[in-house]
């Protein structure tokens, strides 16, 4: 399977990435963009220290200079970039992937994503047809801590806004949540955390770190239940993703998008949400004066449409957070910032900001179907409900009277995935047995 995906490098090591690989990315990548510097940070996956000596290796030779931050998250190595003049990065991560995973997420200067559309498919040509920069000289090497720079600058956007003292579980997973955590506790030094596998460990013992899903998450929602927490929260590997929990259980992410977008953007600013998103979000949002914008899902698209449209925040459904004050980068840690603030504003928990929202709609969650020819079925289902609204984005959006659903096809796999939501189960239900007919005809 081709490890070059829509928005980063990934696959099974060493099967699809290897050092080999690590060492033409480090060859053929400044071929692609001019560069002087690149700043490159990694997970904890067991492979990734041998990836990032090969990828070294090959940077070196280029010509160019590598700045080395060692393990750190992603959200820590997007600020390595838009807080300096370093021309671009590397960030070795599978994300959420398994431990089998490993890949790269390339970024240009201010952390812009490197993704199919804008420069990921020629870098994949330069490797394959072996054109490899060869520099004059050799590349310098330099390693950097960036921990206590980057807690000193979240405490300046914190700046002198108080905040009720909280009592929060973290599971993170045994990812790189630990480094946000660091600096969360130095953030809210009046809060407490306890956190459930703290330790960095590339085998992942006690979970997928995956936040989304739910099944992974039955320690860290039995000891919601039993002590006296006021919500708890799970990073991914890399910790560019967030998810909270309540006594109920997982709080879908797409109406944390809801409650950050309705109370940091102010009358008349734009905030973005995808595809899948309830459409209580918005709603929210219109009630507020606040300008929804419709992206599709995947964090460089949004990224990328963030830029264009000036939206001040955006949000995916996968738990992703996007600032525009962070150069429009995802960020847990800002997240739990916010967070921390509405709850502390509004004097109120978790639980009560959310369930308006989410007794607003039936939602199905997403659902995924093993087809022949998912281009087909989209274009079987654009037809068949042509009556309604239907919005191209991201595979096919249809909205009615009450209800709405998207479908669209997986980046890597012969799968078409399915969102309905509407006021009533029975909606839900029989929008779901129409598209289901129009798959089993295709």
């Amino acid at each position: 399977m081709n490890p070059f995906k829509a928005y980063d490098i990934r696959g099974i090591y060493p099967q699809q990435v290897n050092e080999d690989l690590a060492y033409d990315v480090g060859r053929a990548f400044p071929m692609l963009l001019e560069m002087k510097t690149v700043v490159v940070g990694r997970d904890g996956r067991l492979s990734s220290d041998s990836l990032f000596d090969s990828l070294l290796k090959g940077l070196l030779e280029s010509g160019t200079n590598v700045v080395d931050l060692g393990q750190c998250s992603t959200p820590q190595f997007y600020y390595a970039l838009y807080s300096s003049d370093i021309d671009t990065g590397v960030m070795i991560t599978a994300s959420h992937n398994p431990k089998e995973y490993n890949g790269f997420k390339i970024c240009k200067a201010n952390a812009v994503p490197l993704f199919k559309e804008n420069g990921l498919p020629k870098l994949q040509s330069l490797i394959e047809h072996g054109q490899f920069k060869v520099g004059a000289r050799k590349g310098s090497y330099i390693k950097k801590d960036i921990q206590h720079d980057y807690n000193d600058f979240f405490l300046k956007k914190k700046g002198e806004k108080k905040t009720f003292s909280f009592n929060i579980l973290v599971d993170t997973g045994n990812g790189m949540g630990t480094y946000e955590m660091t600096a969360l506790k130095e953030l809210f030094k009046d809060s407490h955390f306890d956190i459930l596998f703290e330790k960095v460990d590339g085998h992942f013992p006690n979970h997928e770190c995956n936040p989304v899903i739910e099944k992974h998450y039955e320690v860290l929602k039995k000891k919601l239940h039993e002590g006296k927490y006021d919500f708890g929260m799970a990073f991914d590997g890399d910790a560019d993703r967030i998810t909270f929990f309540t006594e109920q259980g997982l709080v879908p992410p797409d109406l944390i998008t809801g409650i950050i977008g309705s109370n940091l953007a102010k009358e008349g600013e734009k905030v973005g949400y995808e595809v899948r998103t309830s459409q209580a979000i918005p709603q929210l949002l219109e009630k507020k004066k606040i300008v929804p914008c419709l992206y599709p899902s995947g964090h460089a698209y949004i990224k990328q449409h963030m830029v264009q449209d000036g939206a001040v925040f955006a949000g995916e459904k996968s738990g992703h957070y996007f600032y525009q004050q962070l150069h429009n980068t995802d960020s847990s840690l800002f997240t739990v910032m916010q967070m921390l603030h509405i709850l502390s504003s509004k004097a109120k928990t978790l639980s009560e900001l959310v369930k308006p929202l989410q007794e607003s709609f039936v939602n199905s969650g997403e659902i995924n179907y093993t087809v022949t020819s998912p281009d087909t079925v989209l274009e079987k289902v654009k037809q068949e409900f042509s009556n309604l609204d239907v919005k191209i984005i991201d595979g096919v959006s249809a909205y009615g009277d009450g209800f709405f659903f998207n479908i669209r096809k997986s980046n890597t796999e012969p799968l078409v995935r399915v969102n309905i939501e509407a006021k009533t189960k029975e909606k839900v239900k029989k929008i779901k047995e129409k598209i289901e007919k129009i798959i089993a005809r295709n």
